[in-house]
């Protein structure tokens, strides 16, 4: 039986409400998912996020992956991260407050030699 080889991808995520719902926002392909929940939200991204990198992949059109937000939810985002960091190793806990929260999201390995170096 072949062992399946694994790697981490991680995409930044960015959360936050939008016309009433939640968006999950992958800030480097700039694809939202939207759902009554974050998680359903952040289910709805990944499937999103494994197409659109599966059809860069058939297309063999890598610059198809990488399409990023605009620069104010980079901002956002590591604002954010700058403050969960700051707190280590006290584990922060999301902010009622606070519009946004952040997360991450991992891939699996694709069938394909398409992150080998040119």
């Amino acid at each position: 039986m072949e062992k399946t080889k694994s790697f981490q991808l991680a995409l930044s995520i960015l959360i936050y409400d939008e016309d009433g719902r939640r968006v999950a926002h992958c800030l480097e392909m700039d694809l939202k998912g939207r759902g009554k929940s974050d998680r359903a939200a952040l289910k709805e991204l990944s499937e999103l996020v494994l197409m659109q990198v599966s059809f860069a992949v058939q297309r063999d059109e890598k610059g198809l992956i990488y399409h990023p937000a605009e620069k104010k939810y980079f901002e956002i985002f590591r604002e954010i991260q700058t403050k969960a960091l700051s707190a280590y190793p006290a584990v922060p806990k999301p902010s009622k407050k606070s519009r946004f929260s952040i997360s991450q999201m991992l891939l699996p390995e694709p069938d394909c030699d398409c992150f080998a170096p040119a």
